[in-house]
């Protein structure tokens, strides 16, 4: 397995600490990478737009969180954190709250605001339409649209593009299962089964 990232086009090699994330829990994927000893060719910079992939499948398209080099008369360090595109979303809130959206879909809010940002929106299944979505001062633009996301049962993720995705899982294919001993390398089960009251004594004086 090989991990390759791209600055701007131009890949740097011999990364030896490498955590990759990608989760729905969260709406954007985050990696840290670590270069110890020699230094690489260049150093990323905060423009540079980034892409991670593993062997040749690209997992994160965004850009760069922090840079962290460290050098002394012997030894040489560069370590590096980023989060995909949809980052801005996280940070950055409407720009002259409050906004009022009516009768729309979250996907049509979400194509209008993410327009401002670059990001794309993927068609998708939310067919609900709000009366009214209002996205008040101080509040990010995922904070925003994740509100409303829960009330209609739907998950706010990210792509490997960097593209936003909602996801209806009324909708959402089951793409496999996992059985005990078949093509499971490592598979940590814990089950509890106390509390097994059926009815609870109160007694007093």
């Amino acid at each position: 397995m090989k991990v390759k990232v791209e600055f701007s086009g131009k890949e740097i090699i011999g990364w030896e600490e490498v955590s990759i994330k990608r989760s729905l829990s969260e709406i954007c994927g985050s990696f840290t990478m670590g270069i110890f000893d020699e230094p690489p060719e260049f150093i990323p910079d905060r423009n540079d737009s980034i892409k991670v992939f593993i062997d040749d499948n690209l997992l994160i398209t965004g850009y760069l969180d922090e840079r962290k080099i460290d050098i002394s008369s012997n030894s040489y360090s560069l370590s590096i954190s980023g989060r995909d595109k949809t980052a801005d979303l996280v940070d950055c809130g409407l720009e002259n709250p409050p906004y009022v959206f009516t009768n729309q879909t979250i996907g049509q809010v979400a194509k209008k605001i993410c327009s401002n940002f670059g990001i794309k929106v993927l068609e998708s299944y939310d067919s609900r339409v709000y009366k009214s979505m209002t996205c008040e001062i101080g509040k990010s633009i995922f904070s925003f649209l994740n509100e409303y996301a829960g009330n209609g049962g739907y998950i706010l993720t990210s792509t490997e593009k960097g593209e936003f995705k909602i996801l209806n899982p009324k909708f959402t294919k089951n793409i496999g299962k996992i059985k005990e001993g078949f093509g499971t390398t490592k598979l940590s089960r814990n089950e509890k089964f106390d509390n097994r009251y059926a009815s609870y004594i109160v007694t007093g004086k």
